[in-house]
C-alpha cells in the first residue's frame, strides 16, 4: 500500500473526531444565546419539529391551570402506556365485525408518534403547548379572516366531489 493512500485513510479516520471535539468545546452559556430571528424580526421557527408529546396544542375548555399536578402527569402518562399496550395486542382473527356505523379502529400504533411524556417547560408540566394568550387556546379568527374563509368556502361550493 502506498504511503499516500495510508496517509489519506489516516486523515479520513482521525479528522471527524478532531472536528467534533473542537466543535463541542466552545459552547456559549445560555445567557449569551439569542433567539434566532427572521429578516422581519419575528422568531425563526424553521427546522425540524415533532409532535411527540402528550400535551395538547391547546388547553381544554375546562382546564384553567397552566400546569398539571404531579398526580395528573402520572395519570396521563400511565393512561398512554395502558392504551399503547391495549393497541399493541394481536387482533383476534375470529372476532365478529363491528356494529354497523361504528369505527373499526386505526392503523398500527407504530405509525403514530404521540410521545409518551407531558411537555415540561421551565420545570413545569404544561397543560397546553400554547401559552399566549393566557387561556392556552388558539384565538378566534379576526373578522377579516372569517370573511376570507367564507369566500373560499363559497368558491369551493361550486364544484362537485369529483371535480378538480
Amino acid at each position: 500500500m502506498s504511503s499516500r493512500i495510508l496517509i489519506a485513510l489516516l486523515c479520513a479516520t482521525v479528522a471527524p473526531g478532531v472536528v467534533s471535539t473542537v466543535a463541542a468545546q466552545n459552547r456559549g452559556s445560555d445567557a449569551e444565546w439569542e433567539i434566532p430571528r427572521t429578516p422581519d424580526g419575528r422568531p425563526d421557527l424553521q427546522g425540524t419539529w415533532t409532535n411527540q408529546s402528550l400535551t395538547p396544542i391547546q388547553r381544554g375548555r375546562n382546564q384553567e391551570s397552566l400546569v398539571y399536578t404531579p398526580e395528573q402527569v402520572a395519570q396521563i402518562e400511565q393512561g398512554y402506556v395502558d392504551r399503547f399496550i391495549r393497541g399493541s395486542q394481536p387482533s383476534d382473527p375470529d372476532r365478529p365485525a363491528p356494529p354497523t356505523g361504528q369505527g373499526v379502529g386505526t392503523y398500527n400504533n407504530i405509525y403514530f408518534e404521540t410521545g409518551n411524556r407531558v411537555s415540561v417547560v421551565n420545570g413545569e408540566p404544561r397543560t397546553s403547548l400554547i401559552t399566549v394568550p393566557s387561556n392556552g387556546r388558539i384565538p378566534g379568527l379576526t373578522p377579516e379572516a372569517q370573511a376570507r374563509r367564507a369566500e373560499r368556502r363559497e368558491s369551493r361550493s361550486q364544484f362537485a366531489q369529483y371535480d378538480h
